[in-house]
């Protein structure tokens, strides 16, 4: 494998999506594992502030506005968006970090 292909692969995983440059280089498993990982981080939070915004947009006897009531559901969801984000940086960069270290023993 060239080293410009290595680039790409690195530069994919950096700035497109987590995993696509392992797949690039051929680590299917590793690209699908870490994609799949980076899927759950990006949609459980989502789904879950969502979902509470719209209980929230629901209740008729609830009298705030459109902003505290999404200000409420992230104080509901804070806990698990945060962690959620966290993997999903810990997810990348090791995803990138991986890459890094396989090109640096491959050049070896």
């Amino acid at each position: 494998m060239t080293y410009n292909r290595w680039t790409t692969a690195i530069m994919l995983n950096a700035f497109v999506f987590p995993g696509a440059g392992h797949w690039l280089i051929g680590r299917r498993l590793s690209g699908v594992i870490i994609g799949v990982l980076a899927v759950i981080f990006l949609m459980t939070p989502l789904a879950a502030y969502t979902r509470t915004t719209l209980h929230l947009f629901s209740l008729l006897k609830y009298k705030g506005t459109g902003l505290s009531m999404m200000g409420q559901a992230w104080t509901m969801n804070q806990d698990l968006i945060l962690w959620c984000l966290a993997g999903l940086v810990i997810t990348w960069g090791f995803g990138i970090l991986d890459l890094v270290v396989r090109r640096r023993r491959r050049e070896q």
